[in-house]
C-alpha cells in the first residue's frame, strides 16, 4: 500500500481508493462514498474538492 491510496473524507475518516467503487450525489449536495466491498460512507462538503482533484490526477 502506498501513502497516496488513502484520502480523507471526514473530520474522522479515511479511505483506501483502491475501494472506492463510485461516488453517488443527493439533491441536497450529500455525497456518498460506495466501496468495493458493499459497504458505503458519506464524504463532506469540506473534502469534495480534494477527492475530485485526488480521483483527476
Amino acid at each position: 500500500m502506498e501513502k497516496d491510496d488513502f484520502i480523507q473524507i471526514s473530520s474522522s475518516e479515511i479511505i483506501n481508493l483502491n475501494f472506492l467503487a463510485n461516488l453517488s450525489a443527493s439533491p441536497s449536495g450529500v455525497y456518498q462514498v460506495n466501496f468495493t466491498t458493499g459497504k458505503h460512507s458519506y464524504i463532506s462538503r469540506r473534502f469534495m474538492t480534494k477527492l475530485r482533484k485526488e480521483l483527476l490526477k
